[in-house]
């Protein structure tokens, strides 16, 4: 599956997921992702929002938090991105981090933002019930492209909620 590039003059990007010091795989991914983008790509502008859970993390200098069980602040979040300049928003992706059912307050977020979006799943569920595919099918609907892992979740991205398979790019987990 190949991956067509979104823009050739990116210069602004906000980053959605987790970030260190929050333990767990996702922050790690996500902050490292960020990471790599800035050394790779000096000039380019990287905007890092990580959901907060409420647990007491202490995120550094440059990491704007939305907080997953208020509402208000993905309507808050979506209104940043889309005041930043961001030319695109790369969402990371996780059952489990987004508040609401399944995960929905990511949905109002999306909302607010009406920049091209990258999705980032590192889950794709082969049997999700009702609420986690209606947001899935929301997300795949919004996102201008998608990335997974394995040829297995892409398989899944198609047979299960029916994406298109030109949308999707497989980045093996652990490519530098």
């Amino acid at each position: 599956m190949f991956f067509r590039p979104v823009s050739s003059s990116l210069s602004h990007i906000a980053v959605l997921g987790n970030a260190l010091p929050r333990r767990c795989g996702l922050a790690t991914y996500t902050s490292h992702s960020v990471e790599a983008f800035r050394a790779a790509f000096p000039d380019l502008t990287v905007d890092h929002y990580a959901m907060d859970d409420g647990h007491g993390a202490q995120y550094g200098d440059g990491i704007a938090t939305i907080s997953e069980r208020d509402i208000s602040a993905y309507v808050r979040a979506g209104a940043d991105i889309s005041r930043s300049g961001a030319q695109m928003l790369w969402i990371h992706h996780e059952f489990g981090i987004f508040g609401g059912r399944a995960g929905d307050h990511i949905l109002t977020l999306l909302r607010h933002v009406t920049i091209p979006v990258v999705v980032t799943l590192h889950t794709v569920l082969a049997k999700p019930d009702a609420d986690q595919r209606r947001v899935m099918q929301v997300l795949l609907h919004r996102a201008d492209r998608l990335i997974v892992m394995a040829r297995e979740a892409a398989s899944l991205l198609t047979s299960v909620y029916g994406a298109d398979p030109r949308d999707i790019a497989i980045i093996p987990h652990g490519a530098p």
